[in-house]
């Protein structure tokens, strides 16, 4: 039997055996589905204790299954090629059971599960960006053709060179011995003498036979944050699923978490990480998408700010504080720097937005957040405390660092500039 129909038989085996596994997952899902189907037809107040933790213990299996981090170099998944999280991802969807997610998180009787369903969510959305997923619509933009475009005829520059590319030869030199090189001088200004083989001079290294330095323990070791574009049938149902979000859960969702919480502040379990990315997420997707006001009218306001910043505060005062968990404290105090910039970010755009009560909640949010002392004394202490032994990701958070310093100076002198404009006329 020859080779290729060996490796072929092997591989059409294994497929099947994962089309049978996946087939396998999704009657697993169905079945939690009904189970949680039927545990949520009975109302609230008259649920037994065992029907409750039945929802929780489902809920956090989900959780589980989807934590499980993804390996792309095993996987040797491209873009637009669906991953085993996407998989996964469309199995609930066909499941059934994120709309029963949706149903949890848009209900406030329901609060005792928000927290779980806010980090299936976060879970879910780990490896898009709000931008991609903006960008999705049942047709490709002439942005993402332009995109594939220029990735395919980069690989096939990469592959015509490396075949145009001269094979060193076979034999080995047969000149060995001592060299000159010309100019180039050595310590004692002559032509420097090289006592190599013919094909080491003309890679010449001086720092081949030195003892290497040992490198310092101290700096955090980089987590790799895996973001790619997954299939087009997965965007999409993660786009619609991202809207129905913030039409009927986001503000329920967020006030309800926030609450559970304020509530549990003083607790060693207390991590604001989940929140304050969704926060980031959903305010940049509706304000790439389609900036509407009254779906996020409850992360566009003071109360928000404030607790934003409180967080900000508490994570850089636990970085000095707790310097064995430093490296945690820096990675949350990152997120929180995210939320404020995205928020910053909500904030311009609500500017140019051409509505009364778009305008009236910018200039009330300016006055009551871009002109307290608290809230720029806050930037500027980041930027005057940073250090990279304590801080994850080394390019990413100086570089939100001042894009936040950047957005909150523009919109202070947008808004002076707009009161001197006043001014001046009221003097007219």
């Amino acid at each position: 039997m020859p080779q290729s129909a060996r490796d072929s038989g092997k591989r059409k085996s294994v497929d099947d055996a994962k089309s049978m596994v996946y087939c396998l997952y999704c009657e697993a899902l169905n079945v939690l589905k009904g189970l949680m189907k039927f545990v949520n037809m009975t109302d609230w107040a008259l649920r037994s204790e065992e029907q409750s933790l039945l929802i929780e213990r489902i809920l956090v299996l989900i959780r589980n299954v989807l934590q499980v981090p993804s390996n792309p170099e095993a996987e040797c998944r491209t873009d637009n090629d669906a991953s085993l999280h996407d998989q996964v991802i469309w199995a609930l969807h066909q499941s059934g059971i994120l709309d029963m997610i949706l149903y949890i998180i848009s209900s406030p009787d329901e609060h005792q599960f928000h927290l779980h369903c806010l980090e299936i969510l976060c879970l879910l959305y780990r490896e898009q960006t709000a931008e991609n997923l903006a960008e999705a619509s049942m047709q490709r933009s002439l942005n993402e053709k332009q995109r594939d475009e220029q990735e395919l005829m980069a690989a096939r520059r990469r592959e015509k060179q490396r075949l145009t590319t001269k094979l060193p030869p076979v034999r080995h030199s047969r000149f060995g011995g001592t060299y000159v090189i010309r100019n180039l001088k050595s310590v004692s200004d002559r032509d420097i003498i090289c006592h190599q083989p013919l094909e080491r001079v003309v890679s010449i290294d001086f720092d081949r036979e030195k003892q290497q330095q040992k490198r310092s323990h101290r700096h955090v070791h980089e987590e790799a944050q895996v973001t790619r574009r997954s299939a087009f049938s997965v965007r999409l149902c993660l786009r619609e699923y991202c809207i129905e979000i913030l039409s009927s859960a986001y503000n329920t969702l967020v006030r309800q978490v926030r609450r559970v919480l304020e509530r549990n502040a003083g607790t060693n379990n207390h991590d604001d990480s989940f929140l304050l990315w969704a926060v980031r997420f959903f305010l940049e997707f509706n304000r790439l998408s389609d900036m509407k006001l009254e779906l996020v009218s409850e992360s566009l306001s003071v109360q928000c700010f404030h607790w934003v910043l409180t967080r900000m505060e508490h994570d850089m005062d636990m970085i000095v504080s707790d310097k064995k968990q430093a490296r945690l404290w820096a990675k949350r105090l990152h997120v929180a720097l995210q939320t404020f910039r995205e928020l910053l970010h909500s904030l311009v755009a609500l500017q140019k937005l051409k509505d009364d009560n778009a305008q009236a909640l910018f200039d009330m949010l300016v006055n009551n957040v871009c002109y307290v002392l608290e809230y720029r004394e806050t930037i500027l202490h980041l930027l005057m405390n940073y250090n990279e032994a304590h801080s994850t990701n080394f390019c990413f958070f100086p570089s939100n660092e001042k894009i936040t310093t950047h957005v909150c100076t523009r919109i202070l002198y947008n808004s002076m500039l707009m009161y001197v404009q006043l001014r001046v006329g009221y003097k007219i």
